[in-house]
């Protein structure tokens, strides 16, 4: 991509007149997505992203003060079915992806608990935890 490109579509994006709220959302599946796949690997990633949000914020806090017009306010009874499926899917792939790295890239398990861990042993424990965690993950949300 053109560099040029890309500073001309920043430029009409903050000094368009509307506000893109389907771009900031899908920001914001991205950085959850980041915290729930890789939050185990690198427990600073949920400070980076708080960060990076506050960063962010301020920066839309100037855009909107100084560049575009205040969004016309509407009613919504929540993000949409769209929205929601994408962070539900987010979050179960997050849990999904924690159980995995716990039980087949990590030696947590051998070192610490079970000395003598066989292979199909750890897939059996990562589908306990991981069913574990899904169930109560359903529990949560009804």
């Amino acid at each position: 991509v053109d560099d040029t490109e890309d500073a001309h579509g920043t430029r009409r994006e903050i000094t368009s007149h509307e506000t893109y709220s389907a771009v900031e959302l899908s920001e914001m599946i991205v950085q959850f997505g980041h915290v729930a796949l890789f939050g185990f690997t690198w427990p600073l990633t949920a400070l980076a992203v708080f960060v990076n949000n506050f960063v962010e914020i301020r920066l839309d806090i100037w855009k909107f003060c100084n560049y575009t017009r205040r969004p016309v306010a509407q009613r919504a009874r929540g993000l949409g079915k769209f929205w929601n499926a994408a962070f539900e899917v987010m979050a179960v792939a997050g849990i999904v992806n924690t159980c995995m790295i716990l039980a087949f890239s990590t030696t947590t398990m051998s070192e610490y608990f079970f000395p003598e861990i066989t292979g199909y042993q750890r897939a059996l424990a990562a589908f306990a935890t991981e069913n574990f965690f899904l169930l109560a993950y359903a529990v949560v949300r009804l």
